[in-house]
């Protein structure tokens, strides 16, 4: 991702399974440099991420046959 400097807005499509894609669904998000890559003075932990959604369906799925 080059150019990524002086981005507040990244936009990513995300294929989804049909058969497996329902119901709550979770991102782990970690916005940073490999750790050798620029010396931090403090490892704050503000560039990480849990983003949890649901994915809903309007069909009918059977539980038992």
């Amino acid at each position: 991702m080059d150019g990524l400097s002086y981005k507040d807005t990244l936009l990513f499509q995300i294929a989804l399974d049909p058969n497996s894609s329902y119901g709550e669904n979770i991102l782990s998000i970690d916005v940073d440099l490999p750790s050798n890559a620029v010396p931090e003075l403090f490892d704050l932990s503000n560039n990480q991420l849990e983003y949890k959604f649901y994915i809903t369906s309007d069909e009918l799925v059977p539980v038992w046959p």
